[in-house]
């Protein structure tokens, strides 16, 4: 035999004995149950036209949202998010359709009088505040917009930021936006201890370089969105939604839970849904704001 298969049979030995020490010694290896959630163990595998479709069916629906009654918490924070502040919980009264048509009235949890009343129709939406007389007019889609006699922002105190509260934040959270025909996809999948998601990347590629307009994670044993990031074309989020597990409500199922982060503007706002009924009809009358004929009126301007 020559020395190359000595070398050969020694080291096959070696790991036998090996082998056979670990598996006789497998007495002192600590074995225990894990508890998979049932959400995890009931995950459903869809093939990617599947997945797709089922996306574009909840975007679809539903058409028309009446929340007679909900709890609203807002928190701030400073540009450098060294401060942050919570603003005790406020009712909330809400009418919201896919064409992003908006009613809300904030009402003060002690007094229950009106915080603040917002209207939005077409491409206007109006701002009702009553505490200073005035109603604040501007323009749909305009993120940058600012309310008039805006303090310096290192004078301003981390609650200032939730005057940047815009309609269409709130519309962009409770429907979702299908998915645009010349966009590229790409699906991933993720996992946490309890849950597992498909997770959808909308990308733009029309300008050449790739551009992800938005990510949706895509729970997979009830198939619902769990959780969704809009995105700015310098790649940064702009609007951050994590949805709770649908309820039963009034005519059909909703998150009873919702959280709403805008990091440019640095607001929170947490949704709870407490009366809520699906695919209400709605009229004229329901955005009807009644503003006092005395009433200051401000537009809010663009930044420059």
């Amino acid at each position: 035999m020559n020395r190359s298969w000595q070398h050969h049979l020694k080291t096959a030995s070696a790991g036998l004995a090996l082998a056979a020490a670990m598996a006789t010694g497998a007495c002192g290896v600590h074995k225990e149950t894990v508890r998979v959630s049932p959400a995890f163990q009931q995950a459903q595998t869809l093939s990617r036209e599947e997945l797709l479709a089922r996306f574009d069916r909840l975007c679809g629906a539903p058409s028309t949202l009446l929340i007679r009654k909900a709890e609203l918490t807002f928190s701030a924070e400073s540009a450098t998010r060294q401060k942050r502040e919570k603003l005790p919980s406020a009712d909330a009264v809400m009418i919201v359709n896919r064409q992003g048509d908006l009613r809300l009235q904030i009402h003060l949890p002690m007094i229950k009088t009106t915080a603040l009343d917002v209207v939005a129709r077409g491409a206007q939406f109006e701002i009702w505040y009553p505490r200073r007389n005035t109603l604040y007019r501007g323009v749909m889609g305009d993120d940058l917009a600012a309310l008039p006699q805006e303090p310096a922002a290192d004078e301003r105190s981390p609650r200032y930021n939730l005057s940047q509260l815009r309609p269409w934040h709130i519309t962009q959270t409770f429907f979702h936006q299908r998915l645009k025909p010349d966009s590229r996809l790409a699906v991933t999948q993720e996992d946490t201890a309890v849950e597992r998601y498909y997770v959808i990347h909308e990308l733009d590629v029309t300008g050449g370089a790739p551009l992800v307009l938005q990510k949706i994670w895509l729970e997979r044993s009830s198939l619902s969105i769990r959780k969704k990031v809009l995105y700015a074309p310098d790649g940064a989020p702009v609007s951050e939604v994590s949805y709770g597990p649908h309820r039963p409500f009034t005519s059909g199922e909703f998150p009873a839970e919702i959280r709403l982060y805008r990091p440019r503007e640095g607001y929170r706002v947490d949704f709870s849904v407490k009366r809520l009924e699906v695919d209400a009809p709605l009229n004229d009358q329901m955005f009807a704001l009644s503003v006092p004929d005395d009433a200051t009126v401000e537009q809010i301007s663009p930044k420059s």
